[in-house]
């Protein structure tokens, strides 16, 4: 094992040299032998299967037929890359690394940028629409890339047997390969009964790959398995529903761009980059987490900024509403771009969604496999409700978790309104006598206990716990309603929590219900949610760059089985958390509006009323309608 562990070593220290030496020679101009080294290692890369030098090399090849005057050749090569970064992170179940979000953009974000500069050299020759489909179909293939490294770090289970039992049979495939490549027998026929067995084990690893890669990917139908397999432009143009657009925000280094989907097609619209932008998103945080008591979106700097850069008069978006046939906006933000309350940018003198309804979602991958699943839905009016609201925070076990630097001990006030909240949700689940009693309830904030009858549970105070969460017969739950705080941590999303009713300090804790529910814990509560409500500060805000950004709490409750959820990016107060919810869900039960237009009109209905942090934070990821 040493002696084939060594060998393999020096060889890919060698392979390694060569594309170092390739890269040498592209940066001299000297196209044609940096290609030929690139070519050269590409057998034994393929061979051995070193999917990340593969890529390396894929993408110096890219870059030479670049420099070489021919982009659609240096497109082809890095879509070639982008197929082996498939394989690397199922096969090599890269979600398994530490941070394996950051170490695949690390390795492989660069990408996307050379298919961006690959794609304007061919366009500079004139409308490719062959290349803008190849372009589309490569930022998607990494933004589900991203997104399953991303969940299945957090909400994959533990592997079952038949599971680690197709994992070892991989490993043992690998050894015997591996071993063969060592041996160099001296008699013809032993050499030719060496290469019979080679190729019997190469087969044997790529069938066993390929299998173990078929069972994580296909695993219950989940929605990482859609995630795999990107969409294709015409795939994402005809899910979109009548009077919808499309916006999916990109990233690359040195460029930030998006893919304006409409009925007539797809184009590319230039967006905001550089310190100027930076600056304004820096605004916009302080804005969202600050006290700003202003009624007027168009007077609070911060938002008068960023729609100036990225909604400027005249430019894309106004041609885009010009023709007054569009009423949803589906933002699909990546990097800086999800940290923008979009529907509060002021837009031709008001806030955009005064124009139009805005819904969130992951992706055109995202929208076009959820809108073509065959699944039977539950009728709106027999949905079953189940809410957990106003924990209890006791003051020294908030100071333990905050000297552990575990939460912001200034942060867990009581929430009152929250109580009022969850009874006037449950209200819509409620037939006339039980919405009676409902209304007879004086103190709302001081039930310590659950509320059960009809369609509708709730768990109120001490009662809101996770042991209460992981109990309830989730399967039998329509939507799932959490009022509590909240924390994002932006540095690593997986990490971002809701604070549910926290055990006494002097309680013996365990590791299942230390009062935190974390984003991993709410991935694996599974279900099949028509609406998940999570009223709780920053439970929509992922990382601050990539498309990582769509990693908050949000994407985890969608991981769980949520068809749509409406959740907050920066913070408010109770009250206004409560009055916005409320008018929601008179929207969405009462009226039979869709999610987005439920909230369109909550937000509306808050105009000059409420200050504007209180409802520009909130949006509804997911299916809007």
């Amino acid at each position: 094992g040493d002696l084939v562990r060594g060998a393999a070593a020096d060889a890919v220290r060698r392979w390694r040299a060569e594309l170092l030496r390739a890269e040498r020679d592209l940066q001299r101009s000297d196209v044609a032998a940096a290609r030929a080294r690139a070519r050269a290692v590409a057998e034994p890369l393929a061979r051995h299967r070193h999917r990340p030098l593969q890529v390396r090399r894929l993408a110096l090849l890219g870059r030479c037929e670049l420099a070489a005057g021919a982009p659609a050749a240096a497109l082809a090569a890095i879509a070639a890359a982008a197929d082996v970064v498939g394989e690397a992170v199922l096969a090599e179940e890269m979600w398994r690394l530490d941070g394996a979000a950051s170490a695949f953009a690390a390795q492989f974000g660069g990408l996307p940028a050379g298919a961006k500069s690959a794609f304007d050299a061919a366009a500079s020759a004139g409308a490719d629409p062959a290349a803008m489909a190849q372009l589309y179909a490569l930022v998607q293939r990494f933004h589900g890339f991203e997104a399953l490294c991303r969940s299945l770090a957090v909400t994959a289970d533990v592997p079952s047997a038949d599971d680690a039992a197709l994992a070892q049979q991989v490993r043992g495939a690998r050894a015997t390969y591996a071993e063969l490549l060592r041996r160099q027998p001296l008699h013809p026929l032993a050499q030719r009964e060496r290469l019979r067995r080679l190729a019997a084990a190469q087969r044997e690893v790529e069938s066993t790959e390929a299998a173990l890669a078929a069972r994580r990917r296909g695993a219950a139908g989940s929605p990482t398995a859609a995630l795999s397999a990107p969409a294709t432009r015409a795939e994402a143009q005809a899910a979109r529903g009548p009077g919808e657009v499309l916006v999916e925000c990109v990233e690359a280094a040195g460029a930030s761009f998006a893919f304006v989907v409409t009925a007539g097609g797809a184009r590319i619209e230039p967006l905001p980059a550089g310190p100027n932008w930076r600056a304004d998103l820096a605004s916009l945080r302080a804005f969202c987490g600050s006290d700003d008591g202003a009624t007027d979106a168009a007077a609070v700097p911060a938002l008068a900024a960023a729609a100036a850069a990225l909604l400027p008069p005249g430019g894309w978006f106004d041609r885009l509403l010009a023709g007054g046939d569009v009423a949803r906006v589906l933002w699909s933000p990546e990097g800086s771009f999800a940290q923008v309350p979009v529907a509060a940018l002021p837009w031709q003198g008001r806030p955009l969604v005064a124009a139009v309804e805005v819904g969130h979602v992951v992706s055109g991958t995202w929208l076009a496999r959820q809108r073509t699943a065959a699944t039977d839905r539950r009728r709106r009016a027999d949905l079953r409700l189940l809410a957990l609201a106003n924990p209890r925070y006791p003051a020294a076990r908030v100071q333990q978790l905050a000297q552990r630097s575990l939460v912001d001990a200034g942060g867990f006030a009581p929430l009152p309104a929250a109580a009022e909240a969850a009874l006037a949700v449950a209200a819509h689940f409620a037939d006339a006598a039980e919405q009676a009693s409902l209304r007879a309830i004086a103190a709302p904030a001081r039930i310590d206990g659950e509320l059960r009858g009809g369609r509708k549970r709730l768990q109120m105070g001490g009662a809101a716990t996770e042991t209460a969460l992981a109990r309830a017969a989730l399967r039998d739950v329509d939507v799932l309603h959490l009022a509590c705080h909240g924390e994002a941590q932006t540095d690593a999303p997986a990490m971002s929590f809701l604070a549910l009713s926290l055990p006494d300090a002097d309680a013996a804790t365990t590791a299942a219900d230390d009062g935190l529910l974390r984003a991993g814990e709410l991935g694996r509560l599974r279900g099949d949610y028509e609406l998940v409500v999570l009223s709780a500060c920053g439970s929509a805000v992922g990382a601050r760059r990539g498309h990582d950004a769509v990693a908050g709490l949000a994407w985890s409750a969608q991981m769980a089985g949520a068809r749509r959820v409406l959740a907050a990016q920066g913070r408010g107060p109770d009250g206004g958390s409560r009055d916005l919810v409320g008018v929601f869900f008179d929207g969405w039960r009462r009226d039979g509006a869709g999610a987005a237009a439920a909230l369109a009109a909550a937000q509306r209905h808050a105009f000059g009323a409420r200050p504007v942090r209180e409802w520009a934070a909130f949006a509804v990821w997911g299916e809007p309608q």
